[in-house]
């Protein structure tokens, strides 16, 4: 076949080949969206995948965590009217205890568990939770131990920009430590994050949210 006749059967043809060309494309478009919604598709983009098996420092970073466990840090910055407000608090302990639950959670810290230093009647220093059990308790009127829960928290050094911000009493950080399966592509990043994403959108009193860190990354 000679250009001139090719070209002329293009011509003549055209509306059945662009056709043909855009149904090609509309099926090829429609194999791929259900791909993507029938199969359980992961990226995985933990320390693991960079690094050849045998690599020596990948080694030696697999010893470390073989010696103290495979875990990282979650951040979770929550933003509401005021950090030392009685509903908020009562909340924040509510869902600091959902989220020590979760699966390949290890451990849960903001200011409704934090630890410190007190002195007791006696004198003595005694080193527990600021916030404690039966202060948090929905039925008790906890107004009247908010300013000295305050003053605990401010008088730590240690807390300002890690738990919280002594310049704007909006904002709470709760620090999750979870598990960092350097090699596992499996969904349970995901999970975490969702998991999360469930309990802080209960809580009428945190009025924004967001999460940070490499499982964040990953999921």
């Amino acid at each position: 076949m000679t250009i001139e006749k090719y070209t002329r059967f293009l011509f003549e043809n055209r509306n059945k080949i662009l056709f043909a060309w855009a149904f090609s494309l509309i099926s090829l478009g429609a194999i791929l969206v259900w791909r993507l919604l029938t199969t359980d598709v992961i990226i995985d983009n933990s320390v693991g995948v960079w690094f050849d098996l045998n690599d020596p420092e990948i080694n030696a970073y697999s010893e470390y965590n073989d010696a103290f466990g495979e875990k990282e840090w979650t951040i979770l910055l929550l933003k509401t009217k005021s950090i030392y407000n009685a509903e908020f608090l009562s909340e924040l302990d509510q869902a600091t205890k959902e989220l020590e639950k979760i699966d390949h959670v290890v451990k849960v810290t903001s200011i409704a568990n934090v630890r410190d230093n007190l002195i007791n009647k006696e004198g003595m220093i005694n080193y527990r939770a600021i916030y404690p059990e039966h202060v948090a308790r929905k039925d008790r009127d906890i107004s009247a131990f908010i300013p000295a829960f305050k003053q605990q928290l401010l008088s730590n050094p240690v807390f300002d920009k890690n738990l919280l911000n002594k310049d704007n009493e909006q904002y709470a950080v709760v620090l999750i430590q979870n598990h960092n399966y350097i090699r596992d592509p499996s969904r349970y990043r995901i999970n975490i994050v969702n998991d999360i994403t469930t309990i802080v959108g209960k809580y009428k009193t945190i009025d924004d949210w967001g999460l940070a860190g490499t499982t964040v990354v990953n999921a």
